[in-house]
C-alpha cells in the first residue's frame, strides 16, 4: 500500500491520493474518531521466540491491536521496551479535544494499520501576513503506537492562497509552538503538561504573525536566495571511492544532478509558482521577499517534491515537514528574530 493512508477522512479540498471519506462539515470528536476509524485500544504482549513459549524476550513487548484477532494481519503494530507506556486514541484526542474546548476538525486518521493516528483541529484566529496573504492555523496531534513518534502536538498553518502547509516546530525558542513527549507519562501528567503548553501556543500566536510579517518586509533578490538554497541543500561531498568506483561515481553524479534541480525547481518556483499536487490549480509566483522564500520552499515540498513514502505523510510528518521546519529556522537566523 504504497499511500501509507490506512483509513482518514478530511473537509474540503480531495487528497491526491483520492482516498478519505469526504466530509460535508468538520466534525466533532466523537465524529472524527468514528470517521477516522480511531475507535479501537493497543495492549502489550509479552514476546516469545516462534514455538518456544517459554524461550521470552523480555526485553521487548508487541503492541497489537485489540480489535483484531490472533493471527490477523495488521494486528501486531510495532515492537517496543516494555516501559513504553500507550497512549489510547481515545485518551490522545480527547485530551487534544479539551484543549481546542470543543474543536472542530479538518482531517483525522491513521496511517498503514494504525503505526501512527493523527487529528488536526482549527483555531480560531488565522495569522494575517500581509492585506492578502492569511494563513489559517491548526492544531496537530499525532501519536505512535510502534514507538517510531513520540506523542506530539504542534501549531501549523496553511496559506490559503496556495494550501501550502508550515509546520512551526524548529528550535528549544520556540517551546509555546511545540508540544513533544515519549511515552513514558502517564495520561495524568500529558495532561498537565499539555495544557501548560498550549496557554504558551495561544500567547505565542501573535509573535509568530510579527515575524512573519517581518519576513515580509525584509528583500530577498534572486542571489540571496539562490546563496541560501545552497545552504539549507548544499552540495553532497564527493566521496574518495568515486575516482576508482564507476558505480559510486555514478550514483554520485545522479545526487548531485538531484540536489542541484530541487534548488533549482525552488527557484523557479519562486519566480513563475507551479501547480498544486492535489488539485492542479496554480500556486502564485512569490515577492522577492524571504517570505517569499520560504513560501517557495514550502510549495516545492508540497507539491512538486518527488518522495518514495506518500507526500501527505511526508509534507506532515516526515523528511519534508522537518525540511519546511529548518528552513523556517534558517530564515530566522538570517534576519536575527
Amino acid at each position: 500500500m504504497p499511500h501509507l493512508i490506512g483509513k482518514m477522512f478530511y473537509v474540503g479540498e480531495v487528497p491526491w491520493h483520492g482516498l478519505g471519506e469526504p466530509l460535508p462539515a468538520p466534525p466533532d470528536l466523537e465524529g472524527a474518531i468514528r470517521a477516522g476509524g480511531l475507535d479501537w485500544t493497543v495492549s502489550t504482549k509479552l514476546l516469545s521466540v516462534t514455538r518456544e513459549p517459554k524461550s521470552q524476550v523480555p526485553q521487548r513487548v508487541a503492541i497489537v491491536r485489540d480489535d483484531r484477532k490472533r493471527g490477523q494481519s495488521g494486528r501486531v503494530l510495532g515492537v517496543v521496551h516494555p516501559q513504553f507506556q500507550p497512549l489510547q486514541n481515545r485518551d490522545g484526542m480527547a485530551l487534544f479535544d479539551e484543549l481546542l474546548g470543543g474543536g472542530k476538525y479538518e482531517t483525522g486518521g491513521y496511517l498503514k494499520q494504525g503505526e501512527v493516528v493523527w487529528l488536526q483541529g482549527a483555531l480560531t484566529q488565522p495569522i494575517r501576513v500581509g492585506d492578502s496573504d492569511e494563513l489559517n492555523t491548526y492544531l496537530l496531534f499525532s501519536n505512535s503506537h510502534d514507538g517510531s513518534r513520540a506523542i506530539d502536538i504542534r501549531l501549523t498553518t496553511v496559506r490559503v492562497v496556495c494550501n501550502n502547509t508550515l509546520t512551526l516546530a524548529t528550535r528549544a525558542r520556540e517551546a509555546g509552538t511545540f508540544f513533544r513527549r515519549g511515552h513514558d507519562l502517564t495520561l495524568g501528567q500529558l495532561k498537565y503538561e499539555a495544557r501548560a503548553f498550549f496557554r504558551l501556543l495561544l500567547a505565542d500566536q501573535s509573535a509568530q504573525q510579527e515575524i512573519m510579517r517581518k519576513m515580509a518586509a525584509a528583500a530577498c533578490d534572486n542571489a540571496a536566495f539562490k546563496a541560501f538554497l545552497e545552504k539549507i541543500l548544499p552540495d553532497p561531498l564527493r566521496p574518495a571511492s568515486a575516482a576508482t568506483n564507476k558505480a559510486m561515481a555514478q550514483a554520485y553524479a545522479t545526487r548531485l544532478d538531484h540536489i542541484r534541480a530541487s534548488r533549482q525547481a525552488m527557484l523557479s518556483i519562486r519566480r513563475d509558482g507551479c501547480r498544486q499536487r492535489a488539485s492542479n490549480q496554480p500556486v502564485p509566483a512569490e515577492t522577492e521577499t524571504w517570505w517569499g522564500a520560504l513560501n517557495a520552499i514550502t510549495a516545492w515540498v508540497d507539491h512538486v517534491q518527488r518522495v518514495k513514502d506518500v507526500p501527505f505523510a511526508h509534507q506532515m510528518f516526515g523528511a519534508g515537514n522537518d525540511f519546511k521546519s529548518s528552513a523556517y529556522a534558517r530564515i530566522r537566523n538570517e534576519l536575527a528574530l
